[in-house]
């Protein structure tokens, strides 16, 4: 797996001196769906989407990437919704990957099977949503999810690194390691998790009701992960899950952007939160609506917050504010997302 240590470090030593310097860029590529998982504002029945304009045109995302890149960023994930949905979605990635990204999707796999050779050499790693080891995944997301998932899997594995994100539900809290397990067995590059938050409404029948019975789960991740299963979170993560103190730097290391053009400040969770609205960088250059005084000072109110447990706002935090504590795990993930199966 290819990342760019040079950019990296430069972004990292400007936000050590004071320049928030985005290191990650995640953008929403769409907010269309076609899965009805429960807890998620995307859910195809919700058409989240029919709320907002016209998303970006190919152009536009691309011309989107190039001044992420030139910001700082590394590291480009493509989320939505679902991103397979986008038509263009193969000529954007492949320009990220021309640029220098280091590329990286994440999909409920319903199309990957039939759209893995044409987005699969220009991703880094694939992510796969899956939630339960076995059927009860459909029930939950959606007619046929499951399978599809799986067959895109084994397709997707010939031209990238694959893993599986799993959310962390009180339904499924007693199956991860049966999810660890079909990791193994798919002969993918690991497995991440997190647990369903509470920064929206739609959380609220998902949400852990037996605190013990989540305690014993990640404790039982942190055993599989010290006997060498391919679990990609740090232990520190875990530990946090289990109350150990964090601080959020994640407005200032990433930069989200929704399918129409808009910077989610400091992230989606806050403003679903909290409220704060997005900053439009149509016709405008993102470097100066990054730098502006508005988004600057949303930035500072939100430093050190910790509302959520999401692994994409935890893991880069950890490893900037205490390096030593994580980077022998980051090291171990970046093995096995490096290894080509």
């Amino acid at each position: 797996m290819k990342v760019d240590f040079v950019k990296y470090m430069s972004a990292s030593f400007k936000n050590k001196l004071g320049i928030d310097t985005p290191i990650i860029w995640n953008h929403k590529i769409t907010f269309r769906c076609q899965a009805l998982c429960g807890f998620c504002p995307f859910n195809a029945k919700r058409g989240l989407w029919k709320k907002y304009g016209e998303e970006l045109k190919t152009n536009e995302v691309i011309d989107m990437a190039d001044q992420m890149y030139e910001l700082g960023c590394s590291v480009s994930s493509f989320e939505g919704g679902e991103p397979l949905l986008r038509v263009d979605l193969p000529e954007i990635l492949k320009h990220c990957k021309e640029i220098g990204f280091n590329v990286h999707l994440v999909t409920n796999g319903l199309l990957l099977k039939s759209k893995a050779h044409l987005i699969g050499s220009h991703c880094d790693v694939i992510t796969v949503s899956i939630d339960y080891p076995d059927e009860r995944h459909s029930k939950e997301r959606g007619p046929r999810i499951f399978e599809s998932a799986l067959e895109g899997i084994k397709e997707a594995k010939k031209y990238a690194s694959v893993t599986i994100n799993t959310v962390i539900t009180k339904g499924n809290v007693k199956d991860l390691k049966r999810l660890v397990e079909l990791t193994e067995n798919l002969d993918i590059n690991g497995i991440s998790f997190e647990p369903v938050d509470n920064v929206n409404n739609f959380y609220g029948p998902f949400k852990h009701d037996n605190r013990q019975r989540f305690v014993d789960a990640i404790e039982e991740l942190i055993q599989l992960k010290k006997e060498g299963m391919p679990i990609l979170n740090s232990q520190k993560y875990f530990n946090v899950l289990l109350g150990d103190k964090w601080k959020c730097s994640s407005p200032k290391l990433m930069i989200h952007t929704d399918p129409y053009g808009n910077i989610i400040l400091p992230c989606g969770n806050w403003k679903n939160k909290f409220g704060f609205k997005n900053l439009s960088t149509r016709n405008k250059r993102i470097e100066d609506v990054w730098f502006s005084e508005e988004a600057t000072t949303t930035r500072t109110m939100a430093k050190g917050c910790t509302s959520c447990f999401m692994s994409c706002n935890v893991e880069p935090s950890l490893l900037y504010n205490n390096p030593s504590n994580v980077i022998f795990d980051n090291l171990k993930s970046y093995q096995l997302l490096g290894r080509r199966k």
